[in-house]
């Protein structure tokens, strides 16, 4: 079992493919991560477990025909928002007893405390695969 906290910035675009619309900007997340679950069970070197990520994310975003369709010109809106992130996560790892396969699958729930009116586009779910290598 741990827990720990982060603090994560980073820059997102979108693009509409119905509209000529495109959203893009600037990203903060402030977090904190409980992680419970077990490494190295005997069964094929299994690790396994359970995160829950909780956060405040803020975005500063510039809205280019996105949310609505002004005209070809180069019309843009910025948007300013405050949200609470969830992100519940479960993961298993496979292998010896250094290098293992991953599997992780997890989901996204942003609730927005302002500007409700404009949906913030992200993936609800998502899937990783990957390796893993224990010096």
């Amino acid at each position: 079992m741990e827990i720990y906290g982060g603090v994560g910035y980073g820059y997102g675009e979108v693009k509409d493919n119905v509209n000529p619309g495109f959203l893009f900007g600037n990203y903060q997340l402030y977090f904190t991560q409980f992680n419970f679950g077990k490494v190295d069970c005997e069964f094929a070197n299994l690790d396994f477990g359970f995160a829950l990520k909780a956060g405040y994310l803020y975005t500063i975003l510039t809205d280019k025909n996105y949310y609505d369709y002004y005209s070809n010109e180069e019309i843009s809106n910025e948007y300013n928002d405050n949200n609470l992130l969830l992100e519940p996560t479960i993961f298993g790892r496979i292998g010896g007893k250094k290098l293992k396969f991953s599997l992780k699958a997890g989901s996204c729930w942003i609730y927005k405390f302002t500007d409700r009116a404009h949906h913030f586009p992200y993936s609800y779910i998502n899937v990783g695969l990957g390796l893993n290598y224990r010096f």
